[in-house]
């Protein structure tokens, strides 16, 4: 019985962590779209993956990369930020190789550890023999 709910229960996090993770975007994503659909001109408003831009249309195609352009003057103060969908998770530090002392350090303790767990007696292991005694009497 105990069992079968802590199965439940792993089952249930897990469902409701996916949820929350996919409809979270599906909400910014829906809310980006109809805020495009407010949008008069040749701008549009773009994620970048880690802030939100305006663009110009016909001037992205002249160039053939993105012109970023000022928000219109009715959306200067306004905060966008929370429609890009993948903004919390582009903004992850770059990975940075370790360094040789800090793989050298990591082996030198690995070393003394093994050399400790080799001088032990053997007395110590969880392995080692029970002591050597009568059975209890049960007379």
């Amino acid at each position: 019985m105990l069992v079968k709910l802590t199965r439940f229960l792993h089952f249930f996090l897990v469902l409701s962590l996916l949820l929350q993770s996919s409809l979270t975007a599906f909400v910014q994503q829906d809310q980006l779209a109809a805020f495009q659909d407010r949008i008069q001109g040749d701008i549009e408003l773009i994620c970048t993956g880690t802030q939100m831009k305006w663009i110009s249309y016909s001037l992205t195609e002249q160039a053939g990369a993105f012109v970023f352009v000022d928000a219109p003057e009715e959306y200067q103060n306004a905060s966008f930020e929370h429609l890009c969908p993948v903004g919390e998770y582009a903004d992850i530090q770059p990975f940075t190789k370790l360094s040789e002392t800090a793989v050298l350090v990591n082996f030198q303790v690995f070393r003394a550890l093994i050399a400790r767990l080799n001088q032990r007696p053997y007395t110590l292991f969880a392995y080692q023999s029970p002591l050597s005694r009568a059975p209890p009497s049960l007379i």
